[in-house]
Parts: structure tokens; sequence; C-alpha cells
């Protein structure tokens, strides 16, 4: 487990800081809303796609075609660009590849664990899990912030790709041939899956945290844009702040969320994000500066590591024959769809935006605005999961 998710993350953050830094120096801010829609749009299809296999397919055969198949796909790219300076749609199907990696693999990995440990397991150990997972964030962002400039950013595509062979190789020597597998269940289809209370209030919070997330990256995105430096001072600042976050939720998740479930229950730990996107969210819409940009950040990444491990803990309230389908739909499918839908609202007010004449320096505030009324819709759905969710949302005992 804590090879798939480290490998994956590490991956995830050197692609994600390329990908975007580039579209973003050749297209402006705007060109990451092209990014991220097609990205989403593939995930989600990818997800779909993969969902029905995931009780089918023996873990770690599906982790190791996963893993080798996207490192062949990096080389391929990077192979077809050595020659000279890539192209946008060449970063384009980096992104693409990036988000397909980082979910699947991620996907696959965590329902194997949630078939595997049972439910007072994964509340000790999916918080120290998930926090184990962004050392890999921390090591690739980190990495991809001190080579800008420097000539071995061009070196930081190949090594993902070799990263992601390596894990495919090493795999097979960490793992017993044969792990347990929830016995195979009839393909849930989403109406039985919005039967559910706990399942259907969670997935829209799930829904609603990607459409605020998405508003409040590209205001992020917008506000560091207008700082001087180019290109080189853009990939580092937003390299730093890509892994100043995942630290703090690292922290978050290796010391704190296990305790918190425990002690205050899923309940009021799942209300983190909403509250901490709101707050981020007026403050980037009050003062739209990197002081702004930098708490905001602070926030959302601590709230996501207490936020991370409750929602996968929650799943386990689900019934077995709906938990793998739940699993894909809650934080797999409908996530990609909010971030669909926040870029699809993104474009739409962008191209309001050059029809009026507003300024780039004031995009980054009338985009955290639009975000606050989401913010709140998330914390009605909060109130409906918290009443759905009865006793398992707050502390019976103290243990």
């Amino acid at each position: 487990m804590a090879l798939l998710l480290v490998v994956s993350a590490a991956v995830q953050g050197i692609a994600d800081v390329l990908s975007t830094v580039a579209l973003v120096t050749s297209a402006g801010y705007r060109g990451v809303i092209a990014l991220w829609a097609v990205d989403a749009a593939i995930a989600l299809t990818g997800i779909t796609l993969l969902a029905p296999w995931l009780q089918r397919i023996r873990p770690r055969r599906l982790a190791m075609a996963l893993l080798a198949g996207f490192g062949a796909a990096l080389a391929l790219i990077w192979a077809a660009t050595r020659g000279g300076q890539a192209a946008p749609g060449w970063w384009m199907a980096v992104g693409i590849v990036n988000t397909l990696q980082s979910n699947l693999v991620v996907l696959a990995a965590w329902t194997l664990a949630r078939d595997t440990f049972a439910e007072n397991q994964a509340i000790r150990l999916f918080g120290p899990l998930n926090g184990l997972a962004y050392v890999g964030t921390l090591v690739g962002t980190g990495w991809a912030a001190l080579a800008a400039g420097s000539s071995e950013t061009a070196w930081l595509l190949p090594a993902c790709a070799g990263m992601l062979g390596a894990a495919a190789l090493i795999l097979p020597w960490l793992s017993h041939p044969v792990l347990h597998v929830a016995p195979s269940q009839p393909q849930q289809s989403v109406a039985n899956l919005w039967r559910h209370p706990v399942v259907r209030w969670l997935g829209m919070l799930e829904l609603g945290n990607g459409v605020t997330w998405t508003v409040m990256s590209l205001a992020v995105v917008a506000v560091l844009q207008l700082e001087p430096g180019g290109s080189d001072a853009l990939q580092r600042s937003y390299g730093e702040l890509k892994f100043f976050g995942p630290l703090l939720q690292s922290l978050m998740q290796i010391s704190l969320a296990g305790p918190l479930l425990r002690r205050i229950g899923y309940g009021r730990v799942l209300l983190s994000t909403p509250v901490a996107l709101l707050l981020g969210l007026l403050g980037l819409a009050l003062y739209p500066g990197l002081l702004a940009v930098w708490l905001a950040t602070a926030l959302l990444q601590v709230a996501y590591g207490a936020e991370g491990a409750a929602s996968q803990a929650t799943l386990m309230k689900a019934p077995e024959s709906l938990r793998a389908a739940a699993g894909a739909w809650v934080t797999g499918q409908l996530p990609q769809l909010g971030y669909l839908i926040g870029c699809a609202g993104l474009a739409l007010g962008e191209g309001a935006a050059v029809v009026l004449a507003i300024p780039a320096a004031d995009s980054g505030r009338w985009m955290a605005a639009a975000g606050v009324a989401t913010a709140l819709a998330g914390m009605g759905v909060w109130r409906r999961l918290y009443v759905a969710l009865g006793p398992a949302a707050v502390t019976q005992t103290r243990t």
C-alpha cells in the first residue's frame, strides 16, 4: 500500500508542476481550465471503466499493469519531445496521463485496503497510511521546485517514467501472490448507491468540495501568474506551494487524523473541508495576494489531512455489497465530476470577464467570490450526512 501510494504521489507532484507551469506560461492561467476539464473528463471515464473490474482482477496484477502502462506512456511522450521544445499539446498529454495514473492507481490501492482491513483497523491505519502517501508528494513537488531554471528540469519526465516502471518491477517482491479480496458482488447501479443515505450525502459532499476546490485552485494560479519572474519563478512558487500543502496534510494525517476520528467522530471531521474552503475563498476575495494564497492553502491542506481518512473510514459503514462501487463513486467519479462542473463554470465566467473587460488582476478576486456559495452549500450537505451517520457521527467511548 505504501509503495503504491508513495510512488503515485511523487509522479503526480512532478507532472502536475511541469504541465501546469508549461500551460500557464504558454496560454496564461485560462489555459489551465482546459487542462483541468480534459483531465477531469478522462479521469471520470477511466474510473467508470475500471470500477467494475476492481473486484475481478487480483489487486497486485492490476497495480503492476497500471504502473507499467503509465510509466511507458510518460517515456513515450518524453522520447517524442526529446529533440526540441515541447508544444502545449504534449504538456496536455502529460497532464492527462498524470491524472489517470494518480486516480486509477490510488483507487485500486484503496479498494484493496477497504477489503483487507476491518473498520477498527481502518480508523487506526488509514490516517497514517494517507500521510505516508504524501511523502511522495513532498518529494515530487520539492524536486520540481528545486529544479526550476536548471538543466535538471529536462530529466524530470523520464524520472517519473522510471519510478513507475521500477515500482511495477519491485511490487511482486513486497507483496504476497494472493491477497485478501472481498467476495465477488454483482455490479451496483447508481440508483442502489443513491438509496443508501450515508453514501448519498458523502458523495454529494465530495462533489461540492470538488467544484469549490477547482474554483479556489484557479484563483490561486491567477494570483501566482501576476508575480514577477516569468516561468522559472512560477515553477518555483507553484512547486513550493504544492510542497508546503502536502507537508501540512501528511503531518495532520500521521499524527492527528486517527485520534480525531476516534474522539470527535466522522461527521465533525468531514465538516472541516467545506469550512476551510469557505475561509480560504473569503480571504482570496478580500485580499488576492500571496499571503491569502498561502493561508488558504494551509487551511485547506490541514482540513484535507483529517477529511481524507474520515471519508475512507466512513465508507466502511456502507454494506459490503456496496462498498467497492461506493468507493469508486464517492472518492473517484463524483470528485472528478465536481472538477468538471467547476471548470465549466470557470470557463463561462472567464468568457464573461473577457466580454466585460474585467482586468486580469481582479480575476482571482471574482473567482474566489463565486466559490463562496458552493462552500456554503457544502456545509448544508454536511448537515444531512451528519444526521445520516447517526451514532457513527459522534464518539461513544474513549479507548
